[in-house]
């Protein structure tokens, strides 16, 4: 029996979001303590790598099947989540002055909420380092209120909604959260098994772009927006979105929840009149001489055999066909999720890829002057990485679609290469510097773009910083670059 392509895509999606990871727990054995300020922290070491940590009052045990730390207090009682290897999350309320921990739920798109100290602060530093403390300020955030089942849910400014992460204030937001979970697990068991998959959806609930109806449920996720009908298969239905789409129609179904939820608005032909009113297209001309329809129509072969493939109706082969579309813009290059053509190198050689190129001396500038900030303003510690991915995408959208891989790779390379000039300064004037260390005013001076830049060689796939006169050993023997470093 052939299944409905709707099904099939919803299953695959399914799960890749549910995988579960599993590798071996650690096994600890005490080494040394050492008094690092505020309490005496005892430092233990594990097969992993990473660092168990003891003070009075807690302890902090990587549990690498969970890849994270998991956090015990005095009386054996553990804090509800995990704190991930490497990246704590910690944000700050301005109104009280208070710091609060956020530890991954079960499903690793929620955080509880944990009321940070000082002797839990200082242990997280101890476990991993300055460079990964990092606090978030309420300008960097938003917090928002769904009305509906009364969670909340944050994201950082600028990003897109299902990049948010629901906030579990206490045990009443736990035990709402995973009563949501359960709801969609029973409402639709023939498609979502259990609770870990019903969370998906219950995240998305709360977000305001998932629907609930007894005859299936409505959502919108990247790339795309679907309903699935768990009594009528053949009702089923996905779209495509590019990502402007995506954002009109999160925000229109986040506005008109309620009403879509009490009017049954999940058919097809329902949402075709909301789609042409909000300029999504959903209808798009089939013509074969098109680029567009000949790249949709050579993937579906490939990944078919043969298409349309036996079973499915025409109305089903032209839906999927024109979402397959969707995927590629009029000249048939690939669009990316962030709607920029040209950047799919899946079957462009990698020595076609990594090419230097030129690249305009004002993106040169603007990656220059982020790296500088980020050490000189956040000392080396910056986990806000919107500004650099919207200059990027900027960037991207630039230059020749036929450019954009060999570009992208280029002004990676002067990134890099921008940042370990700044490093080097910073080094030759505290040698026990760290990232989070304050950085002296004066360690940047007379250091521009421009005279980075006139270190620079190439061989053309990489770009190398020389030091003094000997171009051969910057080409060549990187470690001895370094080595040098560490002896000026």
């Amino acid at each position: 029996m052939k299944r409905n392509p709707e099904y099939i895509l919803l299953t695959a999606f399914i799960v890749i979001s549910a995988a579960a990871v599993i590798v071996t727990s650690a096994v600890f054995s005490m080494r040394e303590s050492e008094e690092n300020g505020y309490y005496l922290v005892t430092r233990l070491y594990d097969d992993s790598g990473y660092m168990p940590v003891r003070s009075e009052n807690y302890w902090l045990r990587p549990t690498d099947s969970e890849y994270g730390y998991r956090i015990v207090k005095k009386n054996g009682e553990s804090l509800i989540g995990i704190m991930d290897y490497g990246d704590p999350f910690v944000i700050e309320d301005e109104e009280t002055g208070k710091t609060f921990l956020l530890l991954r739920y079960v499903d690793g798109n929620s955080y509880t909420v944990n009321e940070l100290d000082d002797e839990l602060k200082c242990d997280i530093i101890e476990a991993m380092g300055k460079n990964a403390w990092y606090v978030y300020k309420p300008s960097e955030l938003d917090v928002t209120r769904d009305e509906n089942t009364g969670l909340y849910y944050i994201r950082e400014k600028g990003r897109d909604v299902w990049m948010s992460h629901i906030l579990l204030r206490d045990e009443a937001d736990i035990a709402a959260y995973d009563a949501l979970a359960d709801k969609y697990a029973d409402m639709f068991s023939a498609i979502i098994p259990d609770r870990d998959v019903g969370y998906i959806y219950a995240a998305m609930e709360v977000e305001g772009i998932s629907v609930r109806f007894d005859e299936g449920w409505l959502f919108i996720a990247t790339g795309g927006m679907q309903f699935v009908d768990v009594k009528d298969a053949g009702t089923s239905w996905t779209l495509n979105l590019t990502r402007e789409e995506y954002i009109v129609l999160t925000e229109y179904m986040r506005e008109n929840y309620e009403a879509l939820r009490q009017d049954k608005v999940f058919g097809y032909d329902e949402w075709k009149i909301i789609f042409d009113r909000l300029g999504v297209e959903h209808d798009m001309p089939l013509n074969p001489e098109s680029p567009r329809y000949q790249a949709a129509m050579e993937e579906l072969v490939a990944v078919w055999g043969e298409y349309p493939y036996p079973g499915m109706t025409t109305e089903q082969a032209e839906r999927n066909l024109r979402n397959r579309m969707k995927e590629y813009d009029d000249e048939g290059y690939r669009i990316s999720i962030y709607g920029i053509a040209g950047m799919y190198g899946d079957d462009i050689d990698v020595s076609e890829r990594h090419m230097i190129i030129d690249i305009p001396e004002e993106y040169r500038q603007a990656v220059f002057d982020y790296e500088y900030r980020d050490l000189a303003v956040n000392n080396g510690v910056n986990h806000n990485f919107s500004e650099i991915e919207n200059l990027y995408q900027d960037f991207q959208s630039a230059m020749s679609k036929d450019d954009r891989l060999k570009a992208t790779w280029t002004l990676g390379r002067y990134r890099m290469i921008y940042c370990e000039a700044l490093m080097d300064a910073i080094y030759k004037k505290d040698p026990d510097w760290e990232p989070g260390d304050a950085v002296d005013d004066e360690v940047f001076s007379g250091i521009t773009r421009e005279t980075v830049e006139s270190r620079i060689v190439s061989d053309g796939e990489w770009l190398y910083l020389t030091w003094g006169d000997d171009v051969s050993d910057a080409i060549f023997d990187k470690e001895a670059d370094r080595q040098r470093r560490l002896m000026e």
